[in-house]
């Protein structure tokens, strides 16, 4: 599992997202693309990494087939009111010898 940072992709920093796509657009593999194919690839990669570090966009721990932001909008489905992740706690266990 990734580490979460944030609750969706649009809480991500701007300065993160504009430092992720200069790394990804320096990357060898796309040095012979043409510049509106590698927009698109850099693009994509970036994309896949911001879904890496929000929680919405994350596998839902009981049933890996479907994302959290599904679960949140099955359960406004089901209660017919309307509910939002704020803010999640996170926790980090550590095992020492």
């Amino acid at each position: 599992m990734f580490q979460v940072e944030v609750v969706t992709v649009e809480d991500v920093p701007a300065e993160f997202v504009a430092k992720e796509k200069e790394i990804e657009s320096e990357k060898d593999d796309l040095a012979k693309k043409p510049p509106q194919i590698r927009e698109k690839i850099v693009d994509g990669r970036v994309a896949k990494r911001l879904a890496e570090l929000a929680l919405l966009e994350q596998p839902y721990i009981r049933d890996d087939k479907i994302l959290v932001k599904d679960l949140v909008k099955q359960t406004i489905a089901g209660l017919g009111e309307k509910v939002q992740v704020c803010f999640y706690p996170s926790l980090a266990i550590c095992f020492q010898k």
